[in-house]
């Protein structure tokens, strides 16, 4: 809508199974058979496909308001209270479909139980005299299956900081065992724990050594992985404000997004045994002397590039691994980008030759020696040469 490109944010459209199927020169059936031959493997496979070479997409555009309502759960902390640990899930679901009710029992009424209990447990643990350094915000979002909407307006307008957020920790889906742990529960995925912060992620190791440890599995960390779960659930919100974050899920499962989602199928041992890891993780960050540490790259750099380099940069590029041109322009000290159809936006320099858009994930790096860059986004890495 038009207060998201003022934002200067990327437009999205959403097309039915057969649309998609249709571009991608193939058919809902073939793009099932497609998905279980990528299940099966365990990694992106080769398809067989054969897109449409242009496509042009026409979309009316309406805005809505709406009232809804995030649920937030304050416990302060004691000598580190302005430091802030987020521990979140959402609340909502798909709703009713037809007359059937999708009552969403893993995706999130696992999630949102087990913020519940931590947030119990914390405020046991302050009654009894041995409550957190840092303080705790018990998040429950609305509107993530909307397009993580609660956790995006809470992270437009946080009630506490985000330069005082240490870490975000969000739990969705964590109550069944999927297909690839058929038998055994004591596991559980993690996403997002090194993206922004060593310190988090070895963190995150060392305390699940020391508790009766599960088997972390970091298959959809893998920035290549199909799934893309990064992007996918309210962690990336915190995300893409540079706070660190760890997603937490016991993965995808026949039930997942159908009326079938309930309470019955839930394996309530292995989802003890989660949490109990995700406490023991939260205790630690809200404890330690010092926050996690964000990686040098996504540190606020102060740089500012020179005006020679700007100038260097001005024009337009095209490349050949997709279809889609890109317009720098300078305004004073700052490089702006403008991709074909998309308003532009204001890159921040990060180094000489690097600059990055953090609300997409996007990092711009200029090749020192020839006039081309490399755009790195979401996992993926193509060229540019200016025209």
């Amino acid at each position: 809508d038009g207060e998201k490109e003022k934002k200067g944010r990327f437009n999205i459209l959403i097309v039915s199974p057969e649309m998609g199927a249709k571009l991608l020169g193939t058919t809902p059936a073939g793009l099932d058979k497609y998905r279980q031959s990528v299940a099966k493997a365990g990694k992106a496979v080769s398809s067989s496909f054969k897109p449409v070479a242009n496509a042009t997409a026409q979309a009316s555009l309406h805005t809505e308001p709406f009232t809804t309502e995030n649920v937030l759960g304050y416990l302060e902390g004691s000598d580190k209270k302005e430091e802030v640990i987020v521990v979140s899930a959402h609340y909502d679901h798909l709703g009713i479909k037809n007359g059937v009710v999708f009552n969403g029992a893993d995706d999130d009424g696992s999630g949102t139980v087990s913020v519940l209990a931590m947030a119990r447990a914390f405020t046991q643990a302050k009654k009894e005299g041995h409550g957190p350094r840092r303080s705790m915000l018990f998040l429950a979002n609305t509107g993530e299956e909307e397009g993580l909407l609660g956790s995006q307006y809470y992270t437009d307008h946080p009630i506490f900081p985000l330069a005082n957020t240490v870490t975000d920790l969000n739990i969705d889906m964590v109550g069944r065992v999927d297909s690839l742990h058929m038998g055994k529960g004591d596991y559980l995925y993690l996403v997002g724990d090194n993206r922004l912060s060593d310190e988090l992620h070895t963190l995150s190791e060392a305390t699940n050594q020391l508790y009766n440890p599960l088997a972390i599995d970091y298959k959809y960390n893998d920035p290549k992985d199909p799934e893309q779960i990064y992007y996918r659930s309210d962690h990336y919100n915190f995300a893409k404000h540079n706070v660190p974050i760890i997603f937490y899920t016991s993965g995808l499962h026949p039930q997942y997004h159908k009326a079938t989602d309930d309470v019955e199928l839930i394996d309530f041992p292995a989802m003890a045994r989660r949490d109990q890891h995700i406490f023991h993780t939260a205790w630690a960050l809200a404890q330690r002397d010092t926050r996690v540490a964000l990686k040098p790259e996504f540190l606020a750099s102060g740089f500012t590039p020179a005006p020679a380099d700007l100038d260097r940069y001005v024009g337009t590029y095209g490349s050949a691994q997709i279809p889609l041109k890109i317009v720098f322009t300078k305004e004073g000290t700052s490089l702006k980008a403008q991709a074909t159809g998309q308003p532009a936006l204001t890159l921040v320099a990060v180094s000489k030759d690097v600059f990055k858009f953090d609300e997409a994930g996007i990092r711009m790096e200029f090749d020192a020696a020839k006039p081309a860059f490399t755009l790195k986004q979401g996992g993926g890495a193509f060229e540019f040469v200016k025209e």
